[in-house]
């Protein structure tokens, strides 16, 4: 259906899932909040697309920036720095991480631009940012010292990204599938 965003409440336990934005043709795979703020903002999927949730017209939702013109299956991955100053977009069939500075005081995004790795090229390379290599990043987190950490899918390891933009192993062996109990 069209369904774009979803929520459920602690309050009913996380079981009655409702609709909380509803675009024709949409598919979403990410969620971002404000740290500050409290904002939402979601990806779009089919377009390519960053959305700011509107609560007072839910359906209207204003389309913020485009990351890269408009590409249908960007499979998008959201996440703020903790300042909130900074959204991390993780392009997972791009094989590549952008980001993009935001202004919370006039609620306004800057520009998207690469951050690691290199639009549509996949393999696996540590280094600065342009020069790393990902092949289907994933969801991030943050560590504490507000380092990306993030999954790289295929090849199955665990990557850290310095807020600089220095791209290194963290866990995991580059290639090699499989379970082991360990140190990184």
């Amino acid at each position: 259906n069209d369904v774009s965003v979803m929520y459920a409440t602690r309050d009913a336990n996380f079981i009655n899932v409702k609709a909380l934005v509803e675009l024709p043709k949409s598919s979403t795979n990410s969620v971002a909040i404000h740290p500050k703020t409290g904002e939402i903002f979601f990806d779009h999927d089919s377009e390519g697309a960053v959305y700011k949730y509107n609560k007072e017209a839910p359906n209207k939702c204003e389309k913020v920036f485009n990351v890269r013109g408009s590409y249908n299956g960007m499979e998008m991955r959201l996440l703020f720095n903790k300042e909130g100053d900074i959204l991390y977009l993780i392009l997972r069939a791009k094989h590549c991480i952008y980001k993009v500075s935001y202004d919370a005081k006039t609620h306004t995004f800057g520009t998207p631009e690469p951050f690691a790795g290199e639009w549509f090229t996949s393999g696996y390379a540590n280094g600065e940012g342009l020069a790393a290599r990902f092949n289907n990043p994933s969801s991030p987190c943050l560590d504490p010292e507000g380092n990306l950490i993030i999954p790289d899918k295929k090849n199955h390891c665990i990557r850290k990204i310095t807020p600089e933009g220095t791209v290194s192993l963290y866990a995991g062996k580059p290639g090699e599938g499989g379970h082991s109990d360990g140190l990184p």
